[in-house]
């Protein structure tokens, strides 16, 4: 599994189409502009990703996709709060990379040193998929910042310290391959 940044725009393309297809979530283009892609590569095919945004520079998406829109003020400024945030959006890993316990491992702990990396203090994440938020929820130092139902879809998003990343990452690792 290799990882890279994804920066052409047949690349991107690829990218969004991929997700939107997993997800049934669109990227808007005006988002495009401002993140840093990451893609998983496996023999040369695209098979998983995620992206990394400054959120005390430009619009959370996260908030946008998982939060009504009735609370999303409030978030806004509470995680203006946390000084500077980064968020992690966009994540997704075929079905053929889960099911290589490998190279799912490589993607989580790619996303972790990545954004540990970032100058801010926090990290931003939600989700519409149960199994995903339970995975988020699993470590102590993730936070539950909001839950919500969007589009008939329950959402969850989770903040925390960009310190516990690597800690929290592993232990999610732990915790899914010890069984």
């Amino acid at each position: 599994m290799i990882t890279k940044r994804i920066n052409t725009q047949t690349e991107i393309d690829r990218y969004c189409k991929l997700y939107t297809s997993i997800t049934g979530l669109d990227i808007p283009s005006t988002y495009l502009r401002h993140t840093k892609i990451f893609g998983f590569y496996q023999k040369g095919d695209l098979r998983g990703g995620y992206m990394i945004n400054n959120i005390s520079e430009h619009e959370c998406r996260t908030l946008k996709c998982f939060v009504n829109e009735n609370h999303r003020d409030r978030l806004s400024r509470k995680l203006s709060e946390l000084n500077s945030a980064i968020e992690i959006c966009c994540f997704w890993i075929s079905r053929k990379a889960q099911n290589y316990r490998k190279a799912s491992m490589m993607i989580w702990i790619d996303m972790a040193v990545r954004s540990t990396i970032q100058k801010c203090t926090h990290i931003v994440y939600g989700t519409n998929v149960k199994m995903l938020a339970c995975v988020y929820a699993q470590p102590s130092e993730s936070i539950l910042l909001h839950s919500d139902h969007i589009n008939g879809k329950k959402t969850w998003t989770f903040y925390g310290k960009k310190s516990c990343m690597l800690k929290s990452v592993f232990g999610i690792l732990k915790s899914r391959w010890s069984r």
